[in-house]
């Protein structure tokens, strides 16, 4: 008997050669033993609490075996670098022989050729469709030491690009070809897409446009199928994804079956993509990962290189609900840096922190480039629906005026008897929470406007099906636009798919194509808006609007008349802007306060309330 290994971690994929273990000619038996430690009942696995999810033990997804010449294409990736059709290839070989190999690479791209008879195909080879025009080192070869890998780098550029967004998802194929003396030895298909994405302030640009999506989440969970969901049932519940107008999906807390992301590129579906920390609340089990085992980053790499040429993916998610701070951070600024400066690929980092553990002030978002938070307003978090969720990420926006905020979560529960008085309530949740987060938040407005003024990039339904939970042996989470069978709308999905459609009729994407239309969005008047929040402690916005281009003054004085801040002091084009102001930051007591806006051609005052 011959061990070939172990891997930690239920949810990523992994491989093992066994080239040099096989009885060539005769049966071979491979034998898999799945030890799944009872969650609860250490700290030092993820996840190690009881989640909200069905703790299902076995092999959940597929296993195959792999054939390949001893020199093959172990992956191909590919980044964007712009939206003119420049892209970072990367071409790994590996040399499985005892001696050196010389062989050629050859890189073919196609545009996909998508229709529905090919859309739910698993194998990009199925989708190619016209050959692409490319320039750039399209052929190498290449010296290949034994038993070792070896990379080639090559920057293409693809002329006349098609951009992948959610309205317009197209996608090309590359094909690598691996050559030795002359023969094919092997062949490597994968399906991209040119886009970029991108944080620009509190905006997130896709393809350099800011953008608001609706999105929704979706437990990898059947009623039949568990966690082994057939591919033709994962296709329908994308399709009924896209249905609701959905154009963001968050696969719940870990990495789903690698089949749902090629769908989400084919069917303009974007993604936030999550690995199991969830409800890291306390310290130690914190320490245990940052400090000793680091499966935690483990997973996190796994789930990049697995998905790593998935244009629909823009946001890696690197926990959930977590309320121990400082480890947190620590942990989110080394997955940062690893994905930024190991393995780039031109993605952000967030994270889905509770709303209220410990709030919208909470540190570790800095070390994110988009800040992420469940909202559940009115259930867990206080206040009610509307103003709760109104003044979080009102306050959210305040603690963090430069980054852009995504809702990860919001939703309630029909209950399991799925009455009407339920899913009233689910329907009451949707109009009053969506209507916060439209109030002024989002990037674009109800009438399918740009805002200036925008930090919110997205909102997320949690879910779109019910699933089983660990928390309900009995029963299940009812939270669900639909049943889990999928056959039986609740009243919240009709509400969800109208409130969701004009922002899905955009393509989730505010326009803006040249100078005249950016002329046409800019400001007709000037005005000094009135800080939010008011009264203050100790941060507040200060918002105001330049009509034409100039020189701009904005100062702080005390009730006698003294300057006790300068603010602005500079030219400004037209625009809509805002600053944060920290009174603590100028030693300043409690008391009234004025701010003054002088250009050339307007000057307003207002007066703020510091309360400390």
């Amino acid at each position: 008997d011959t061990y070939l290994g172990y891997h930690e971690g239920g949810y990523t994929p992994f491989a093992f050669d066994v080239s040099s273990d096989l009885n060539y000619g005769a049966a071979n038996v491979l034998v898999v033993r799945v030890d799944n430690p009872s969650w609860g009942s250490r700290n030092d696995i993820v996840p190690y609490t009881r989640v909200d999810w069905f703790n299902y033990t076995g092999i959940i997804h597929d296993v195959y075996l792999e054939v390949s010449d001893p020199v093959s294409i172990m992956r191909t990736d590919i980044v964007p670098q712009n939206i003119d059709g420049t892209i970072q290839t990367t071409v790994t070989l590996y040399n499985n022989s005892d001696s050196n190999k010389e062989v050629e690479a050859l890189i073919e791209i196609y545009h996909a050729g998508i229709d529905s008879n090919n859309i739910s195909k698993e194998r990009a080879s199925e989708l190619i469709g016209s050959s692409a025009t490319v320039t750039g080192t399209l052929q190498n070869t290449i010296s290949v030491s034994k038993d070792s890998a070896r990379v080639w780098r090559t920057t293409l550029d693809v002329s006349d690009p098609l951009l992948w967004t959610p309205k317009y998802p197209n996608l090309y194929i590359m094909k690598v070809i691996l050559k030795a003396d002359g023969n094919i030895i092997d062949e490597y298909y994968t399906q991209f897409g040119i886009r970029t994405v991108k944080t620009q302030e509190e905006k997130v640009l896709l393809n350099n446009q800011p953008v608001f999506f609706t999105g929704v989440a979706r437990h990898e969970d059947h009623p039949v199928y568990g966690r082994s969901i057939p591919v033709d049932i994962i296709y329908e519940d994308m399709l009924k994804v896209k249905d609701v107008n959905a154009n963001m999906l968050r696969t719940a807390h870990y990495p789903n079956h690698l089949y749902t992301y090629l769908l989400a590129d084919r069917l303009g579906i974007t993604i936030v993509e999550e690995i199991p920390v969830w409800w890291f609340d306390e310290s130690l089990p914190w320490v245990l990962q940052n400090s000793v085992r680091h499966i935690h980053e483990q997973m996190f790499r796994e789930m990049v290189f697995k998905d790593y040429n998935r244009p629909s993916i823009l946001l890696w998610s690197t926990c959930n609900e977590c309320r121990e701070v400082d480890n947190r951070k620590a942990y989110i600024q080394k997955v940062w840096q690893d994905l930024n400066f190991k393995f780039s690929d031109g993605r952000l980092i967030t994270q889905s922190a509770a709303a209220d553990r410990p709030g919208p002030e909470d540190p570790s978002q800095a070390a994110c480039d988009v800040a992420g938070w469940t909202m559940y307003f009115g259930i867990f978090h206080g206040g009610t629906y509307y103003d709760g969720t109104r003044r979080f990420v009102g306050y959210a926006n305040i603690e963090y005026p430069f980054k852009p905020i995504l809702d990860t979560e919001f939703g309630y529960w029909s209950g399991e008897q799925i009455s009407i008085n339920g899913q009233n309530t689910q329907v009451t949740v949707f109009d009053s929470t969506f209507k916060a987060f439209t109030f002024k938040a989002s990037v674009i407005k109800p009438d399918g406007s740009y805002n200036y003024g925008g930090y919110l990039i997205g909102v997320t339904w949690w879910c779109i099906f019910d699933w089983y939970t660990h928390g309900h042996p009995n029963g299940f989470q009812s939270m669900g636009l639909y049943t889990m069978d999928r056959s039986t709308p609740k009243l919240v999905r009709d509400a969800l798919k109208n409130g969701y459609e004009p922002y899905y009729n955009l393509g989730g994407v505010a326009i803006i194509t040249d100078v005249e239309d950016e002329e046409s969005l800019q400001p007709d008047h000037f005005a000094l808006e009135q800080n939010y929040p008011n009264p203050f402690n100790p941060n507040t916005v200060i918002s105001w609007k330049v009509a034409v281009g100039g020189y701009v003054q904005l100062k702080v004085f005390d009730v006698l008349g003294r300057e006790v801040a300068n603010l602005i002091n500079k030219e400004q084009l037209a625009g809509e802007y805002r600053i944060n102001f920290n009174a603590a930051e100028y030693e300043l007591s409690s008391g009234i306060y004025i701010y003054k806006l002088v250009t050339n051609e307007f000057t307003d005052v207002k007066k703020m309330i510091y309360i400390k």
